[in-house]
């Protein structure tokens, strides 16, 4: 199989080079039945999953799948929760310091030892002030009139190219909770061809919304940032990519 450059999209041929061994590794995988969780918690099912496909844990940029250019993302069936597309938010998007941000809107953490920071913002203020606008320059994350967090189109939409060319999604039925879950992994999906001019409009059209995860740490000496996350609804992820079945239960 062709090891494709990162920064490289599938061709429709090359995709259907690779798409025969994409389907036998997750039904292999689905053949498995019921697999214990790795790790307890929301991420337990991406962590699993990822450790039966034998890719490392990481934050990088670069898509899980190096090989067939996607992102791979694992959802519990009974799961309403949003669809990460990638995390961006360097220091050179922030208007103000990380800390100084904490300090002006950080709420108590861990019984006044920390602050943090955790907000889903659209483009309608949310309890805390938060909102972003969009102009034809650029995205910019505020509370009232202070300017948080700014990106230019051009990097975002590099960003998501970048980790997010296609996804490959799979779908589990799940049964027991904490470190006692277990998953069937039986239902995938790739999404192509994402318009990053939709990106954009969808953007616009408030139909993504922008996650802070930030929080002091080591009692207010430090900053933890996890990364501001761009998500969507899974109703949604249909009219940003093309999306194709790779394999469902009855092929399991």
């Amino acid at each position: 199989m062709k090891l494709l450059e990162k920064q490289e999209l599938f061709t429709d041929s090359e995709y259907e080079e690779v798409k025969d061994e994409l389907i036998s590794k997750f039904i292999t995988i689905a053949e498995k039945g019921y697999i214990p969780t790795l790790r307890s918690g929301d991420t337990g099912i991406g962590y699993t999953l990822e450790t039966e496909l034998g890719i490392e844990e990481n934050s990088f940029s670069a898509p899980d799948l190096i090989d067939f250019r996607s992102e791979v993302k694992a959802k519990r069936k009974k799961s309403n929760c949003t669809q990460t597309l990638f995390t961006f938010a360097t220091k050179a998007q922030w208007q103000m310091s990380k800390m100084d941000f904490l300090v002006r809107y950080g709420i108590d953490h861990h019984s006044g030892v920390e602050l943090s920071a955790y907000n889903s913002v659209s483009k309608t203020p949310n309890k805390q002030g938060f909102y972003y606008v969009t102009t034809s320059d650029y995205l910019m994350l505020k509370n009232e009139d202070v300017k948080i967090i700014k990106w230019q189109w051009e990097e975002l939409q590099g960003k998501f190219n970048n980790k997010f060319p296609s996804c490959v999604k799979i779908f589990a039925d799940s049964y027991g909770s904490g470190s006692s879950e277990h998953f069937h992994f039986n239902e995938g999906y790739i999404y192509r061809n994402v318009d990053m001019g939709k990106f954009r409009e969808f953007l616009k059209n408030d139909l993504i919304s922008i996650d802070l995860r930030i929080r002091t740490e080591n009692n207010y000496s430090s900053v933890k940032d996890k990364g501001t996350a761009f998500r969507i609804k899974e109703k949604y992820m249909d009219l940003l990519f093309h999306k194709e079945v790779l394999f469902t239960s009855d092929l399991v």
